[in-house]
């Protein structure tokens, strides 16, 4: 299988949009042959920024709360010179007014839901629909914090301009708004927010630190024999922390196994897997995150397909979702049937994980994970063909012309792969990507990886390894040798 061999020789700017030199350092980084967890890079001592995440009641738009946090200023220039590859029109315009100073925002109150089947040997698309968003959150950062004896003026504007809503907040009610009000006071409104959780591996998860939180809630699952629901004993696995892997024996059978409960996806036998945090950018990050599960457990119920034999969706009935409204948060849910999984873009995910299982089927069902939260957490458009479904091209990884992908900063010297966003006559960036598919152990890929830096550095205000050190942003080539 084709691995990248990444070195330092290899690097190239995309975050910056910069070609840099580099030279060899403790830092830097080896052959992907065997991934290994890095340590996360110090940050530069700089200019702090003030960020906002504003959260909008999807009706009307006016604000339910409003949680600050801080960003590094290199982090906020490097976020802007990279969404400034993607030049297109706005949805929605948010604009805040305080203490006489404007700063504007673009955001969607819609997002996408992208339903696959895995269970043959390349993907199948199911369906691809545009729907609200459950919770719209707007991250607005400004060069100075709000002043909380002025009033907030709050515009919202459309794609033509035109106003369609304008509120002024009193400085009582932006007081009000803004929870926690201290960092040491996260801890009780998050678990207001977002009840009933436990920790997937003791002491790791902290409060007042700007994490991603990745909530995961098991369908249809019973207590073991310690009393722990019996999909938490294979989190690690779909999580990697230490981003070792595993590989599931070359003939992996077992005749205990009702064939029932086979999951949906490729056949891994054999093949060295990893979860999640063994795929980078995710190596190394696992500080950037808190990991949590639901100690509650919800009932197997999953929606009618209509197709003949093909195996119900994963989404659950809205009555068993699992809802947490607290910015920074991703909800996976695992579901105890052969299902077909699916996820929505800044949104919730379900995987099928039917247990009892063997080996290969776990890491199935890990790999269909991994590339579900491309979907979830990066917005990540599929790389596969299926052309009765409509063409859905888009940044960053799809580009409809050769034009768009050399304004989006990709390679130069890479290869052009036909085939993205389910159509042929769309480019995707690299010819195999977990978003392409999850046979063997297809990596995100450099245009995948710079956009999920992106994403981790907006959700979080810091840099993580390997995408960024002391203000540099960067990913990796592809290895054409």
């Amino acid at each position: 299988m084709r691995r990248k061999i990444v070195t330092c020789l290899l690097l190239v700017i995309v975050f910056g949009l910069l070609l840099v030199a580099c030279s060899p350092s403790d830092g830097a980084l080896s052959g992907e042959a065997t991934k290994k967890a890095a340590p996360s890079s110090q940050q530069s001592e700089t200019k702090t920024h003030y960020g906002y995440v504003f959260t909008l009641n999807p009706n009307t738009l006016k604000i339910n709360s409003i949680y600050p946090y801080t960003q590094n200023q290199k982090v906020t220039s490097a976020l802007k010179k990279y969404k400034s590859l993607y030049k297109k029109e706005p949805e929605y315009t948010f604009v805040l007014e305080n203490n006489k100073q404007k700063d504007s925002v673009s955001f969607s109150p819609e997002t996408v839901s992208i339903v696959e089947d895995f269970q043959n040997k390349e993907n199948r698309l199911v369906s691809y629909d545009r729907v609200s968003k459950e919770n719209i959150f707007v991250y607005l950062t400004r060069t100075s914090p709000l002043n909380l004896n002025k009033d907030v003026i709050i515009t919202i504007k459309n794609k033509e301009n035109r106003v369609i809503s304008k509120n002024t907040y009193s400085n009582k009610i932006t007081t009000k708004l803004i929870t926690p009000k201290e960092p040491s006071n996260e801890e009780i409104y998050f678990n207001s927010l977002c009840p009933n959780l436990q920790e997937v591996f003791q002491g790791h998860n902290r409060f007042g630190d700007q994490r991603i939180n990745l909530i995961f809630v098991g369908h249809g699952y019973n207590r073991d024999s310690s009393g722990q629901l019996e999909f938490v004993s294979h989190l690690s696995q779909l999580i990697d922390k230490e981003g070792i892997g595993f590989t599931p024996p070359a003939q992996d059978t077992d005749s205990s196994t009702p064939t029932t409960a086979k999951t949906v996806g490729y056949n891994m036998a054999g093949i060295m897997t990893h979860g999640l945090f063994g795929e980078w950018p995710f190596i190394g990050n696992s500080n950037l995150f808190n990991f949590w599960y639901e100690d509650m457990p919800a009932p197997r119920i999953v929606m009618p397909f209509e197709e003949e034999e093909a195996p119900p969706l994963c989404e659950t009935r809205p009555a068993s979702d699992y809802t947490c409204s607290f910015p920074n948060t991703f909800v996976a849910n695992i579901i105890n049937t052969p299902c077909q999984g699916n996820a929505r873009f800044e949104g919730q995910s379900y995987v099928s994980l039917p247990l009892p299982a063997t080996e290969t089927e776990i890491a199935s069902s890990v790999r269909t994970f991994v590339h579900e939260m491309g979907h979830s957490i990066g917005s990540l458009k599929d790389e596969y063909v299926a052309p009765i479904y409509g063409d859905w091209p888009g940044d960053p990884n799809c580009a409809s012309s050769v034009e768009e992908m050399n304004a989006w900063g990709w390679d130069p010297a890479g290869k052009i792969y036909g085939g993205c966003s389910y159509v042929e006559n769309n480019f995707r960036p690299t010819r195999y990507s977990i978003m392409n598919g999850e046979m063997e152990d297809n990596d995100f890929d450099y245009i995948n990886e710079a956009h999920l830096c992106a994403v981790l550095a907006e959700k979080t205000g810091k840099f993580g390894f390997p995408c960024g050190d002391g203000g540099k942003f960067w990913t990796f080539k592809e290895d054409y040798s």
